[in-house]
């Protein structure tokens, strides 16, 4: 919460981003109601644009599937705390079940991974969807938990998890 305040003051109108990411994100979360097969012909004029090669697929899925019930801004917000967050506790499993490190330790270990200064810079510039960045840290656990024991779900989780690192961004 100290992390990201301006936000939780402001959740649907503070815009903390220096660069214009944020204000396309918006926009993607507003029409995602409105997509048909990834195509829309509110840019682009008069052919319309694709938007397959969107920067973050895996947002314009989370857009689809609020299906227009949360106002944009909103969205982007809940995303900088649930991302930020979420790959705290990520890393913080990571050094718990992996490296065997205990708390306090391990959480000092979430701390630093989620609030690194990647994540202040991305608040600042804009991509918002480089915030979700829990994926590293449960393939990592995920990995160490498949060769102490190897079985499918293990396995699937390691693909899953990877999967979902690749369309998290196509940077």
């Amino acid at each position: 919460v100290i992390f990201t305040w301006p936000l939780m003051l402001y959740p649907k109108s503070m815009v903390i981003s220096r660069q214009f990411d944020i204000y396309t994100f918006s926009w993607m979360v507003h029409i995602a109601p409105s997509l048909n097969d990834f195509h829309t012909t509110l840019s682009n004029w008069p052919i319309g644009q694709t938007l397959n090669r969107s920067d973050s697929l895996l947002m314009l899925l989370f857009a689809f599937a609020l299906n227009g019930t949360i106002d944009p801004w909103l969205f982007v917000t809940i995303m900088a705390f649930v991302g930020v967050i979420s790959s705290i506790w990520a890393a913080e499993q990571f050094a718990r079940e992996a490296w065997n490190i205990k708390a306090p330790h391990s959480y000092l270990c979430g701390l630093f991974y989620g609030l690194s200064g990647i994540s202040i810079i991305t608040i600042l510039e804009g991509p918002w969807y480089l915030l979700f960045v829990p994926w590293l840290p449960l393939i990592g656990t995920s990995t160490t938990k498949f060769i102490e024991e190897p079985n499918h779900k293990r396995g699937a989780l390691i693909i899953i998890f990877w999967v979902l690192s690749m369309i998290r961004s196509e940077e």
